[in-house]
């Protein structure tokens, strides 16, 4: 793993319709939401990349994250698309392989990440599917080159389903969510914030641990 290079895109720029508010940017225990993922990924990682809408969530991120050694770029599109910011962080990191995660899931455990990173080199994608057939494109890691050329031509052609990356992507190795379980028994790593019960349930969550 040592001569492969690994970064993290962390996308900040969705609408937060149902829950009303900025996710990231919302405090708990005093932290903004942010803090916890970049807190996780930045012992594991040093290419780092925020992606949010504006230049004004730039510089409200900029203020509450300020310890971080992070790059802060907003994609400036007036598309609400995971793929449009998807693009944004692959333009400006130049690692091998990112792992790509959403900004609203706090309780991603470091483990989860060297886990999900060891994965990568030979692959194309690293993708976790539940026993259901669901699959997690925004907890997944991906070669940076390849994906970066598909997501430019998708984009080209008004296709903004991150799903579609995955089809055009060679060798992409999909793990199952029960051999997360080995480090991650409840699958905390995969829980997101979309409502106030979630932030309730997450809230109480890492309170136990103290963060």
């Amino acid at each position: 793993m040592h001569d492969v290079s690994f970064g993290v895109i962390v996308l900040a720029g969705g609408q937060s319709k149902r829950f009303s508010e900025d996710k990231g940017l919302f405090l708990i225990n005093g932290k903004p939401l942010s803090y916890f993922i970049i807190s996780t990924v930045s012992q594991i990682v040093s290419d780092i990349v925020v992606v949010v809408k504006t230049e004004s969530q730039k510089n409200n991120y900029e203020s509450l994250l300020s310890n971080f050694n992070i790059n802060i770029i907003p994609d400036n599109s007036n598309i609400f698309a995971p793929l449009v910011g998807l693009y944004t962080g692959l333009k400006n990191i130049n690692t091998d392989y990112v792992l790509v995660l959403p900004v609203d899931t706090p309780l991603i455990s470091p483990e989860f990440v060297h886990f999900i990173l060891s994965f990568a080199p030979s692959h194309g994608a690293v993708i976790p599917r539940w026993p259901s057939g669901y699959i997690e494109p925004l907890h997944s890691v991906y070669h940076t080159n390849s994906t970066r050329e598909i997501v430019h031509d998708l984009l080209d052609n008004k296709e903004y389903r991150v799903h579609k990356i995955i089809d055009e992507l060679r060798n992409v190795l999909y793990v199952s969510t029960e051999v997360f379980r080995q480090i991650d028994p409840n699958l905390y790593s995969f829980m997101n914030i979309n409502t106030r019960a979630d932030l309730s349930k997450i809230t109480n969550i890492l309170k136990k641990r103290n963060l």
